[in-house]
């Protein structure tokens, strides 16, 4: 079990879930001394309203792993950047240990596939596989299907290496991607596991 102060952060990403259909991610706002504020969530461009003392279970992924806790909606405010107060657990579960650290870092990636081409963004990355922001050329090459290969720079480091689609997942309707390296040689995946661990120190 972890303390709960040394998760709850304001500006710290976490996930909400509020039955098996409705789940979203979301980002904290504003932390107090029994509750933590959320913004007015969308899913699917439409608000999300909830009940007070309706239960909630918050997930939170640091380079660690990935935590997890019970929770309640406390409190509703009238600031749509604070409009919902959820209690801060008392302690989160750890529920995996992550086999990679895990950074963020934003960066132009570019996906090539026979003579298809995409460019998006970077959103995090590990020496196992990154998250980029879907975008339509991106999605349309997947569709087609085909070995897809990705070319990116972390801190003026160049890589070209094969991805395989790992998952899609929709944040308040913003998609992303998860994509998982392939055939990594040690010394690429053991320098990539250098700059994860680097830049981790300020993605949490």
């Amino acid at each position: 079990m972890v303390d709960a102060k040394n998760i709850i952060v304001a500006k710290q990403e976490v996930n909400l879930q509020v039955s098996n259909e409705i789940e979203f991610k979301t980002a904290i706002t504003e932390v107090d001394d029994k509750l933590f504020w959320i913004g007015l969530p969308r899913i699917d461009g439409q608000v999300l309203m909830l009940q007070e003392k309706q239960k909630v279970k918050v997930s939170v992924s640091t380079r660690y792993g990935f935590y997890s806790a019970e929770t309640s909606l406390e409190q509703i405010g009238k600031d749509s950047m604070k409009f919902y107060g959820l209690a801060i657990p008392e302690n989160f579960d750890k529920k995996q240990k992550r086999q990679y650290v895990r950074a963020k870092y934003a960066t132009n990636v570019k996906f090539s596939s026979a003579n298809l081409t995409a460019q998006t963004t970077l959103v995090d990355f590990s020496a196992g596989g990154m998250m980029v922001y879907m975008v339509p050329k991106l999605a349309r090459m997947l569709q087609i299907g085909g070995d897809i290969y990705s070319s990116f720079q972390i801190n003026n480091v160049s890589f070209n290496v094969k991805v395989r689609l790992a998952w899609i997942k929709d944040y308040d309707n913003i998609f992303y991607a998860g994509f998982e390296f392939l055939y990594l040689l040690p010394g690429i995946r053991k320098e990539l596991e250098a700059l994860a661990t680097a830049y981790s120190a300020t993605s949490t």
